[in-house]
């Protein structure tokens, strides 16, 4: 079938809606006969329908959305950079005093888990170290600890 031969390409705005749709849906047709033969009809036709949509509503209701989402995105850029920044002065901070600040990031987030999600970590991790050849040393903190809550209970009873 010959393409039907057209001297002027007119716009969505230059056409009223019904003559517009008249026109698209000649145009659907012509497209999906020509594209049958080719067997690509369900691409036409789709690249057809995303074809409709430009055009359509630019000075109204679309562009107004485009608008303000675009400039909510440029916001929230703006604060995410400085959520950075304050975030690297803390972790700065932290290195400065000669703490490591992948150690304190990871215990905040093991803080924040559930117990059943902890048990789970803390199995994980042993596990982990250990087929690394890098097991973790358990005894470690064990009489640093024991001391601490000895003086934590002192403390307690001559606040009572």
């Amino acid at each position: 079938m010959a393409k039907p031969k057209t001297t002027q390409k007119l716009t969505p705005e230059q056409l009223d809606e019904e003559t517009a749709a008249s026109l698209e849906d000649t145009l659907n047709k012509q497209k999906e006969e020509e594209s049958k033969e080719d067997g690509k009809t369900e691409k036409v036709v789709q690249l057809h329908k995303k074809k409709r949509l430009i055009g359509k509503d630019f000075d109204g209701k679309m562009s107004e959305l485009l608008i303000n989402g675009r400039n909510a995105l440029e916001e929230i850029k703006k604060k995410r950079a400085a959520l950075s920044t304050e975030k690297a002065a803390i972790v700065a901070n932290w290195s400065a005093k000669g703490l490591s600040p992948d150690a304190i990031e990871a215990a905040a987030a093991y803080c924040e888990k559930s117990d059943d999600a902890k048990q789970n970590y803390d199995i994980s991790y042993q596990f982990a170290r250990e087929v690394f050849g890098e097991p973790v040393q358990v005894d470690m903190f064990e009489e640093s600890v024991k001391a601490e809550i000895r003086e934590q209970q002192a403390e307690q009873q001559q606040a009572e």
